[in-house]
């Protein structure tokens, strides 16, 4: 019973990684960017035509040696750059706006995701990101 249980998690779990032209999907990330910086984001992707993509996302990002944190929602709009059978390179334009508990921020957009399909229904996406924080305090 566990057996099929935990077949039935991981076939549900890579049901909805799958990114090809007409679908939708959920995605959750993070990581660690320069002076101690840490970041996670829930976002919901969803393909237009000719296989590019539009991004509804939230984030949260916290520098832990000055205890600066912002949370920001926005929309990014991802042009295919090039298509390969089981790739995909895609540019990443969007914006953001939010708080940083203080005030209010706004962070344009830019940078490149890579997308490879490993099996069938099972992606992984590299993605890199790069943003300006406006009106930020100087020390970040």
């Amino acid at each position: 019973m566990k057996y099929i249980i935990a077949i039935l998690i991981f076939y549900c779990g890579c049901f909805v990684c799958h990114a090809q032209n007409g679908t939708k999907y959920l995605k959750f990330q993070g990581g660690i960017g320069v002076r101690e910086i840490s970041m996670g984001s829930i976002s919901f992707d969803y393909n237009t035509n000719y296989y590019n993509q539009n991004e509804i996302f939230g984030e949260w990002v916290n520098s832990s040696r000055s205890q600066y944190q912002t949370l920001m929602g926005g929309f990014a709009f991802k042009p295919i750059l090039l298509r390969s059978h089981n790739s995909s390179l895609r540019l990443r334009l969007g914006a953001g706006i939010g708080t940083d508990t203080r005030n209010f921020v706004a962070a344009p957009n830019l940078g490149l995701e890579f997308s490879q399909t490993l099996a069938n229904r099972v992606d992984i996406i590299i993605e890199n990101r790069n943003q300006a924080v406006l009106w930020a305090p100087k020390i970040e």
